[in-house]
């Protein structure tokens, strides 16, 4: 599974971690060893896919990542925790594929289908270790080991319960107008 920029884009354009700011960006409180962030990059230039050999098989488009890290009771990694998730996202087929590689993906696709048709990229770790740092193009990268599971989720979108309550207060001021004006009618 690759995660990363097209090929054609330039890396300085392409990933667009915010602006790093407290509330927007990433969550936390000083009163707190919880941390939310959220990694998200120029959806025009990332894409998320899974390949056989060199060739790219399933497309799964783009999504933001959210990271929850739980800071231990020590200021060492070794005692922290983190759990990472995407939105749930969706897979299609590459056009151009061999008779092999499509035949995978169609496999892949129909298991997918036949369990929800939807999918989510999670990561759950005990603790966060073997942290290390590279440099390369002028950039320092934090290099993090990450076994990701790819899980099938159901493919229904779920109204926000903002969205059913205003809904349903609608209807309900609806009704009332209604039997108003009708009584209004009678009198």
């Amino acid at each position: 599974m690759s995660y990363g920029q097209k090929s054609d884009r330039d890396f300085t354009a392409t990933w667009n971690l915010g602006d790093d700011k407290l509330g927007k960006d990433w969550f936390s409180s000083p009163n707190s060893s919880l941390e939310e962030r959220i990694y998200t990059a120029n959806p025009d230039d990332v894409e998320l896919y899974l390949t056989y050999d060199t060739t790219k098989i399933i497309d799964f488009g783009y999504t933001p990542f959210y990271s929850f890290l739980e800071y231990g009771p020590t200021p060492a990694t070794v005692d922290d925790s983190e759990a990472i998730l995407t939105d749930p996202f969706i897979a299609s087929k590459p056009t151009g594929l061999t008779s092999l590689t499509a035949g995978l993906a169609d496999a892949f696709l129909q298991d997918v289908a036949s369990a929800g048709g939807g999918l989510q990229i999670v990561y759950e770790d005990a603790q966060v270790e073997d942290v290390g740092f590279t440099t390369g193009n002028g950039y320092g990268v934090i290099r993090i080991p990450f076994p990701l599971s790819l899980n099938i989720v159901s493919n229904t979108k779920v109204p926000e319960s903002s969205l059913s309550i205003g809904l349903l207060i609608f209807g309900g001021l609806g009704a009332v107008s209604s039997r108003l004006k009708n009584r209004k009618g009678h009198i």
